[in-house]
């Protein structure tokens, strides 16, 4: 799970790194958009993999679906409320999965500006 945790930080620190260069000039670099891609997937994909682990090394009930991995520990009073609501604006669909359209997409799951 350290491995786990180490990447789901690095991703988080590009993120936040990419998130300071201004708009038009990262947009207009598909080598910084493929990385804030790249980034995002790892930090949600990381992140669902940690709250997998603590649901079963705990015996707590299956997720009905990604999002709902994310309110299992909360439930069982591993998260409190507000962590999982930052978890969860992660998710960008039904499925648990978003489209990475732009910048304000990545605003709105990461809350960089």
């Amino acid at each position: 799970m350290r491995k786990v945790t180490s990447e789901v930080l690095s991703a988080l620190q590009r993120l936040g790194d990419l998130g300071k260069i201004p708009e038009p000039e990262f947009l207009a670099d598909p080598h910084k958009v493929g990385s804030a891609k790249y980034s995002l997937i790892v930090a949600i994909e990381g992140t669902l993999d940690l709250c997998n682990h603590v649901i079963s090394k705990n015996g707590f009930r299956t997720p009905e679906d990604y999002a709902d991995t994310f309110r299992v520990p909360e439930e069982r009073g591993v998260f409190d409320a507000e962590f999982t609501g930052a978890l969860s604006r992660w998710r960008g669909s039904e499925t648990g999965w978003c489209i990475f359209t732009g910048r304000s997409t990545m605003q709105k799951f990461t809350g960089l500006s």
